[in-house]
Parts: structure tokens; sequence; C-alpha cells
């Protein structure tokens, strides 16, 4: 797959897990670590951890990444036991 589809990939997915923005995710350790760690397992380790974010924020820029308010949030199902 291509670097920049799996980018976009994985921000969209954050973005509704979380409701976060390209800025939060290169602004908040935990969101960039997430981000880092499931952009390699896609891709592979050998990414550049740099140029990654670098590329996440030229995406932006770009307007190639969908706006945070765009993407639907993802939806848990909780169940309740009946005891």
């Amino acid at each position: 797959m291509d670097r920049d589809k799996i980018i976009a990939a994985v921000f969209t997915d954050m973005a509704g897990r979380y409701r976060c923005s390209t800025e939060d995710i290169l602004c908040e350790p935990w969101l960039r670590e997430e981000f880092l760690s499931n952009s390699r397992q896609q891709a592979g380790s050998d990414w550049d951890e740099g140029k990654l974010l670098k590329r996440l924020g030229s995406l932006r820029k770009q307007s190639k990444l969908p706006r945070s308010r765009e993407v639907r949030p993802v939806l848990t199902l909780v169940t309740h036991s009946k005891e």
C-alpha cells in the first residue's frame, strides 16, 4: 500500500476514535506514539519518525486528509449483563 494511503488510513481511524486533529497527533506524546506504531505496523518498521510526521503535516496542508469534524466517530457497543 502507498505510504500516503497508510498515513491517511491511520489518521482517519484515530480521528474517528479520539476525535483528534493532526495537530493533536503531532503535539500529544501518547497520540503521536500510537500513530507511529500503527503506521509502522501496517507498512513496516523502517519508517523514520521525523519523515513520517512531516508527511502527515504535508498531507494536511495539501488537504489530502479528511477534516477531523468530518470523520464519523467509531461507536463502541456496550452491553450489560443481566444478573
